[in-house]
């Protein structure tokens, strides 16, 4: 896979979280990922969050191999060629808990697509210095974490997210952040932290096919013309593909 962008945050496997209930609403997001210029999504499960129960990294992965092969098998059909065309990876959404941290230094969290960057999720009402303080735990551990729509977390836009980043950390922002999906205050945010150059990737965090969509055809025009096609095949491409590929960012 060489053009298209790559979405490290898809939460596209079914009947695990607060994503696709079935097969066949996977399909459709993968569908809407597809028509919007994406062609490599990482899946992104809840882990560690009490909402789920989801903990157990072996079931993740059978459901990764399950949901991978269903698909591989509808591409096949005309209809469902566009699937061929998708890159799949397995990761997770990891929420800091304390079982978190213990799964990363037994060496058992699941990072994105195998690489030693982990997508992390901080309870919302966290104060920074224990946002940072996991971050900081994590990276001990010989993992980069990427902190997963930091835009979330007004105390880090005001003042953390340079911490974080300075502690070597990639900070994700979601795409309909950046046009008002969710309210003028994650928009302001989000671009703030874009100007200021904290951003490392921006991610759908699609959920379905409608209203949590994984297309990132709007956005993608909407950086464009905010911040140039360079910035945003950063964003969007090149420091994705980068992080799939185990490699440093540029």
């Amino acid at each position: 896979m060489q053009t298209g962008h790559v979405d490290l945050h898809c939460h596209v496997l079914p009947a695990l979280d607060d994503g696709p209930a079935t097969l066949a609403d996977t399909v459709e997001l993968l569908r809407a990922a597809w028509a919007g210029g994406t062609r490599g999504v990482v899946a992104t499960p809840h882990m560690f969050l009490q909402q789920f129960d989801l903990r157990d990294p072996e079931r993740v992965r059978r459901s990764f191999d399950d949901c991978r092969a269903e698909l591989d098998r509808l591409s096949e059909n005309e209809k469902y060629a566009f699937l061929g065309e998708l890159e799949l990876w397995l990761g997770a959404e990891n929420h800091l808990t304390p079982e978190l941290l213990a799964a990363v230094e037994e060496r058992r969290a699941i990072t994105l697509a195998g690489s030693r960057y982990l997508l992390l999720e901080f309870p919302p009402l966290l104060p920074v210095q224990q946002m940072i303080a996991g971050a900081e735990r994590i990276a001990a551990a010989g993992l980069v974490p990427v902190v997963a729509h930091v835009e979330r977390y007004p105390r880090l836009v005001a003042r953390g997210a340079a911490q974080l980043a300075a502690r070597g950390c990639v900070l994700q922002i979601n795409a309909a952040s950046v046009l008002g999906g969710w309210g003028s205050a994650l928009r302001r945010g989000s671009v703030r932290l874009l100007r200021d150059g904290m951003v490392g990737v921006v991610a759908s965090d699609g959920h379905d096919a409608a209203e949590r969509s994984a297309s990132l055809e709007q956005p993608a025009r909407w950086l464009r013309k905010r911040f140039g096609a360079e910035r945003t095949r950063a964003w969007l491409d090149d420091n994705p593909r980068r992080i799939v590929a185990n490699r440093s960012l540029q």
